[in-house]
């Protein structure tokens, strides 16, 4: 069970992890713009007022998040996290992972050893993920239906997506740069996939 003001605080991060306000948020979800605001989440009366499942289903939507995402956030006990090494783009996009860091970037919540950081200089990801946009990206995070991924793939090379249905031998994605199209690609075609964990825009 979580409580009014974790579930608050979980909306506050989920704007964060956007590089935006709870306004900003509320927002780009087609929300009034106030409806976030820490006016708002005590009624006149005193009474704690929560957000309704439309604004949260809202939210979600246009960030590409889950309630697993959300309920996530509204842990505050993560110990502090470790910087993340931060990877050169261009190496990425070529499907190395294993390259000399160029520096660290810290989260704000716990990651993996194999996490990493990049910085997107090009529209290849795009419509998911666009020009100066920073990821964290988790190659060993368990993948499930809804998760962003960026991925290698051995025949067309660095793709972004979501995950449909993620099988033992083979993964159904959504590409975003075929309009969501649903693709297969066997283990064998993929040099590595990793999990979208944050994204600043």
């Amino acid at each position: 069970m979580f409580t009014h003001d974790e579930i608050w605080a979980a909306i506050d991060r989920l704007a964060d992890t956007r590089g935006l306000s709870a306004s900003g948020l509320a927002r780009q979800a087609g929300l009034d713009p106030t409806a976030f605001n820490k006016s708002k989440r005590i009624s006149p009366n005193g009474k704690p007022r929560w957000p309704s499942t439309e604004s949260l289903s809202k939210i979600l939507a246009v960030t590409h998040c889950t309630m697993t995402d959300l309920i996530a956030l509204m842990d505050q006990s993560t110990p502090a996290a470790k910087p993340v090494r931060m990877l050169s783009y261009a190496h990425v996009k070529v499907g190395k992972l294993n390259e000399k860091q160029i520096s660290s970037f810290k989260a704000g919540f716990e990651t993996s050893a194999e996490s990493f950081a990049i910085t997107i200089d090009d529209d290849n990801l795009a419509p998911l993920f666009g020009e100066g946009n920073v990821l964290i990206a988790d190659p060993e995070a368990r993948l499930k239906t809804g998760d962003r991924v960026i991925f290698y793939s051995r025949k067309t090379g660095l793709k972004s997506g979501i995950i449909q249905t993620a099988q033992k031998k083979a993964l159904s994605i959504l590409l975003a740069d075929e309009d969501f199209k649903e693709t297969s690609f066997a283990d064998s075609d993929l040099e590595w996939t990793a999990r979208i964990m944050w994204v600043r825009h």
